[in-house]
């Protein structure tokens, strides 16, 4: 198997193109990532194909698992993004719970796997 950071920042570039009315207008925090992610992020994912889904789904796991990447660093290289995501690390583990409610995220032998880190691997692709 091979995750790839590029899959994660796929995930929520839709992040960067939200206008300022899509922003929930909700004070806590919890509440207001999973509805960004439900409303904003979800419908975005469901139109990638399914070899897309697939990949991202596998990255998202490995990296929940292994904490082998910095959250952080991937939901601030969403500059346009016009929300405050206060805890990046939650804000992926509740992207999982969202996009596959029920399902354990943990990765059985990670050692296993392969690591690209190559753009051009974790580019995704939509049904048009």
């Amino acid at each position: 198997m091979i995750a790839n950071p590029y899959h994660l920042d796929g995930l929520i570039g839709q992040l960067n193109v939200m206008h300022d009315n899509e922003i929930p207008d909700i004070q806590d925090t919890g509440a207001f990532c999973r509805t960004i992610i439900r409303q904003i992020l979800k419908p975005d994912y469901e139109r990638y194909t399914q070899e897309s889904k697939t990949a991202c789904k596998n990255s998202l796991a490995y990296y929940l698992t292994t904490k082998s990447i910095d959250f952080d660093s991937i939901v601030s290289a969403q500059q346009e993004c016009p929300c405050e995501i206060d805890d990046p690390d939650k804000f992926f583990l509740w992207i999982w719970e969202e996009l596959f409610p029920g399902e354990s995220y943990v990765v059985d032998n990670p050692e296993e796997w392969n690591e690209s880190k190559d753009p051009a691997h974790g580019m995704l692709r939509l049904h048009l």
